[in-house]
């Protein structure tokens, strides 16, 4: 097939029928190198439209992601030395039967006609701004003493903001975590980051970090607001607190408040969670049992028998 009849088709955006036309002349002509790129390119193309379907991918990068695939398969039309093909005619076009034959592969690639249409004429201006390359974020998780200071393995996430499409991505092993494909357009800017995680929040309020392709450190602490379980007991009209009521905590710790009704308590920062069970007793009152919330001054009123 001529070159020309490949681009169109591109331009079409028959993109598997291009790649299957392109692998045919690659492995005639025993361009092996040629042939090993065409792989790498179909895969990313089963990806996207996998991406697309299951709706994890913004429009943005859809259209990102298929125009370096139409750059790459351009540039291997340029490569590849032009040999007839046996699926074609005299003329150079495709057959009525080798038409009949990919109909379901015209149908596959309906699914991301428009967005690619839309984009097509800004092809250029695309690939200007976010270059031809994705990258690979990786951030490690650690503690205030150090970059060895684990604190967080396994367990937690991070969100990387991309100027409006946020990621999450699970911590890893001794505090790893990777974003993949990240667009090259996004080196030398700087990022917003987040941490969630039960029991711990990131050591500064505000934290933007300018990725330059390297690894990023993201220093955590433990969220002594979530630790904390504090509140009043008081009698059921509210006049005055109520001294020595235990409160017992997750049915494990216990604390006792003091003249005033008031108890605080402290918990250890892998014990962190959503909401406690809080039971309180004292002689003479009926035995209690609320949630607790944690960065809240809870009042909590007992009955006398």
């Amino acid at each position: 097939m001529p070159k020309q009849k490949l681009r169109k088709l591109l331009a079409q955006n028959e993109v598997r029928l291009v790649t299957e036309e392109l692998m045919s002349l690659a492995e005639k002509a025993g361009d092996q190198q040629a042939v090993e790129a065409l792989i790498l390119q179909s895969a990313r193309f089963d990806k996207l439209e996998k991406a697309q379907r299951a709706g994890t991918m913004s429009f943005d990068e859809i259209n990102i992601s298929s125009a370096r695939i139409n750059q790459s398969l351009l540039e291997l039309i340029d490569k590849i030395p032009f040999q007839p093909s046996a699926r074609q005619n005299d003329s150079g076009d495709l057959t009525t039967t080798g038409l009949r034959r990919n109909w379901w592969k015209y149908l596959a690639g309906a699914v991301v006609v428009i967005g690619i249409l839309t984009m097509a004429l800004n092809l250029p201006d695309i690939l200007a701004t976010s270059g031809t390359d994705s990258g690979q974020l990786t951030i490690y998780v650690h503690g205030p003493k150090g970059q060895q200071d684990y604190l967080l393995e396994n367990e937690g996430e991070l969100l990387v903001d991309l100027d409006g499409d946020r990621r999450w991505a699970k911590i890893g092993e001794k505090g790893r975590t990777v974003f993949n494909e990240i667009p090259a357009k996004f080196k030398g800017e700087l990022l917003p980051i987040a941490v969630k995680a039960e029991g711990y929040k990131a050591a500064a309020p505000v934290l933007n970090f300018k990725w330059e392709g390297k690894p990023i450190y993201f220093e955590i602490k433990p969220d002594d607001e979530k630790r904390q379980i504090k509140g009043i007991v008081k009698r059921m009209d509210g006049s005055v607190g109520i001294a020595n009521v235990t409160v017992l905590i997750q049915n494990e710790f216990s604390v006792s408040t003091d003249s005033l009704g008031r108890f605080s308590f402290t918990m250890e920062a892998d014990q962190v969670q959503e909401k406690y069970d809080l039971s309180f007793q004292k002689e003479g009152f009926e035995t209690k049992r609320e949630f607790y919330y944690p960065g809240t001054s809870a009042e909590f009123r007992l009955k006398q028998k």
